[in-house]
């Protein structure tokens, strides 16, 4: 239980996909490849089942769910999904300026919470298997209405705080805080390198970064403060 807020307190709000989490390098190794090669299955229809389980909120359930609407069939029995699940490694992605930055914070006497958006049992699971639950003061998972719930929950969590930031490598979440809660330091951070980004099918992209190719997602209407590390953001 986060105890209330005093007038001095520092918070610190952090982003989980994409910000501390290498979302793109853990969806290519331990669910695209493994699955299209399992299942003998078109790079075109993986990423469209895989696109569509994670606007709904991704388990490897909903994408078998979306996989036979789209084949029309089972790709295969549930139960051969869920063997695949039992192989997934989670806990190799976290991106390694992260424990170091949280430190950091920690000995400027921040309070920590980290934003998940995403299916609560498949976030919770990424997360407690990188250690970053017992690194935080709370963990807050979202489900729909992403940059609304975002900003309602920090605007809770540091409720009349001396300093807030928030960190994130979405343009609209970024943008909802900020108009809600002008007084946080928004951070909009990109883990992708800057010539990357906007090279289409570029085989590189292609690879490394599978959803960091829908980038227009994260274009910020406010401006924000913007890194690629977690070392350029001022504590």
């Amino acid at each position: 239980m986060v105890a209330p807020f005093k007038s001095k307190d520092k918070v610190l709000v952090l982003d989980f996909d994409h910000t501390l989490y290498d979302t793109d390098a853990f969806v290519w190794f331990e669910l695209r490849r493994p699955m299209i090669e399992r299942f003998k299955l078109s790079v075109g229809i993986w990423e469209k089942s895989y696109k569509r389980a994670s606007e709904i909120g991704y388990t490897l359930e909903q994408q078998f769910k979306e996989l036979t609407d789209i084949l029309g069939v089972p790709p295969c029995e549930f139960t051969e999904m869920e063997a695949l699940g039992q192989k997934v490694d989670f806990d190799r992605y976290l991106f390694p300026d992260v424990v170091p930055f949280i430190k950091e914070a920690r000995e400027k006497n921040y309070k920590i919470m980290i934003l998940s958006f995403g299916a609560v049992s498949w976030q919770k699971t990424k997360i407690e298997k990188i250690g970053l639950a017992r690194m935080a003061d709370k963990i807050e998972y979202v489900i729909q209405n992403e940059a609304q719930e975002k900003a309602s929950a920090i605007e809770k969590f540091a409720a009349e705080s001396e300093r807030g930031i928030f960190v994130d490598n979405k343009g609209s979440n970024l943008d909802g805080v900020y108009k809600a809660l002008p007084e946080v330091e928004t951070y909009l951070i990109s883990r992708v390198p800057n010539d990357e980004i906007f090279k289409g099918n570029n085989h590189k992209v292609y690879k490394e970064y599978v959803e960091a190719r829908r980038k227009k997602e994260s274009q910020a209407l406010s401006v924000h403060r913007r890194c690629h590390t977690l070392e350029e953001i001022i504590l």
